[in-house]
């Protein structure tokens, strides 16, 4: 019972640590220093960096709080993408590329095959452990994992 309790404690402080260390994303910290004021600093430098603290608007007004921080943001984006202001689109320019190569059948078929487990497996077995591909967070560790 104690051994097992044991074995349990050290499973939990490794994922405590590992979960720390990709909260500070150092690379220089290693599994066992999540407890100096180096490893604090980190997590809080990275904190501070990915912190948008204010926002100067289209017309130089900066706002500080939180709800006009997030109100500008979602204003600036309705501009830019609203269906009004989207110019006409002519591709024909492509038509007059001197473009020597192009997809044939082969290759048009190449791209649209399904991944296979092994690609994937491959794919993430060459990414560090530590490093996250996508912007969701998910570590390829955790990913190799699942």
């Amino acid at each position: 019972e104690e051994r097992r309790a044991i074995r349990e404690l050290v499973k939990v402080s490794i994922a405590e640590e590992s979960y720390m260390k990709q909260r500070s994303r150092d690379t220089t910290i290693t599994l066992g220093d999540n407890n100096t004021s180096y490893f604090f600093k980190s997590v809080k430098e990275r904190q501070m960096k990915n912190k948008i603290s204010c926002l100067t608007d289209g017309q130089g007004n900066t706002m500080v709080d939180m709800e006009a921080t997030g109100a500008a943001c979602v204003s600036y984006y309705k501009e830019i993408y609203s269906p009004d202001e989207m110019p006409e689109l002519n591709f024909t320019c492509f038509d007059q590329l001197p473009v020597k190569r192009r997809i044939n059948e082969e290759m048009t078929h190449s791209l649209i095959v399904e991944v296979t487990r092994d690609e994937i497996s491959e794919a993430l077995s060459n990414i560090d452990i530590d490093k996250a591909p996508g912007s969701d967070g998910y570590t390829s560790q955790f990913l190799r994992s699942t």
